[in-house]
């Protein structure tokens, strides 16, 4: 499972989790299969993402990935390896804001100013 942008979201996906607006307000339950009508209503309460089952951390990365070419995207890890160096890389912690940077910097690099 993996939070995506609503954007990257298509009628027939599945939610992993429950999709809730500000203050908590349930406006979908995971296992709903998502149809246009529900794309709306995601928009309509400004919700910009959700997590959606069968879609992984990597296939999210890897399309924020697809626009840049190979010597940008190295140059992106080095930064985030110099960024990281005195972390515990393995600690779930930093492994999630590793990944949050990383998405962060593709989609900069990329022009993807809206979040994906």
């Amino acid at each position: 499972m993996a939070h995506i942008s609503l954007k990257h979201v298509q009628p027939g996906m599945v939610l992993a989790t429950d999709a809730v607006a500000t203050g908590n307000r349930l406006l979908l339950r995971a296992g709903s299969e998502i149809t246009e009508a529900h794309l709306q209503t995601l928009r309509m309460w400004a919700v910009t993402g959700v997590d959606i089952q069968g879609v992984s951390r990597e296939d999210v990365v890897a399309q924020a990935a697809a626009p840049l070419d190979a010597s940008t995207r190295a140059a992106l890890e080095a930064g985030l390896d110099t960024h990281f160096r005195f972390t515990d890389r393995a600690h779930p912690l930093i492994d999630e804001l590793v990944y949050l940077a990383r998405l962060r910097m593709l989609r900069q690099a990329s022009g993807d100013t809206d979040g994906g």
